[in-house]
């Protein structure tokens, strides 16, 4: 006995057994078998190409999810953390007489105003330094004298920045005069 395609077809999909499980159209099926058969081979024809499109579409849109979908080298990967921010080293003095001096003895108040650093030294120009964040009893003599104030910062990633200032000490009593 010779089996073809087509009597292994119509005996998987043409039976009565199957269709009634999957469709309520038992009907239309045991009347007409040939014909009914000949429309459902048509049918699965076109479906399985339709699905073969639809299953393209599906791999080529996840393909594009998986791939960034961009060009270049820039794009970050969702589990890729950004690098941290590189620290700017900056600072003020909050109680000048006048911008750049200070008055001999009288305590120095700094605002530090750096950015993305975890660890700040200070060189105060005169001998003595701090690693506290906003150091303070800073005091700057004998008057007449001009010093440069450093700050180096650093960040947790290794990162330094630096900024200075130079400021000149008055002598109590005296007025500031950039001039002369």
């Amino acid at each position: 006995m010779i089996v073809s395609k087509n009597s292994i077809f119509n005996s998987l999909f043409c039976s009565d057994l199957i269709w009634s499980s999957i469709f309520t159209f038992k009907k239309i099926f045991t009347n007409q078998t040939d014909r009914s058969c000949e429309i459902f081979k048509k049918l699965f024809r076109f479906s399985k190409i339709f699905l073969m499109k639809k299953l393209t579409v599906v791999l080529a849109v996840l393909f594009a999810m998986i791939s960034g979908c961009q060009k270049g080298k820039d794009v970050v990967p969702a589990n890729q953390v950004s690098p941290p921010a590189k620290p700017t080293a900056s600072f003020q003095i909050s109680n000048p007489i006048q911008a750049g001096w200070v008055l001999e003895g009288s305590p120095v108040i700094f605002d530090n105003k750096s950015v993305n650093a975890d660890s700040y030294y200070w060189d105060f120009g005169n001998g003595s330094s701090s690693t506290d964040k906003n150091p303070d009893n800073i005091a700057f003599s004998p008057c007449g004298h001009t010093y440069t104030i450093t700050l180096t910062v650093k960040s947790k990633s290794g990162d330094v920045a630096v900024y200075s200032e130079t400021i000149n000490i008055l002598c109590s009593g005296k007025h500031p005069n950039p001039g002369g």
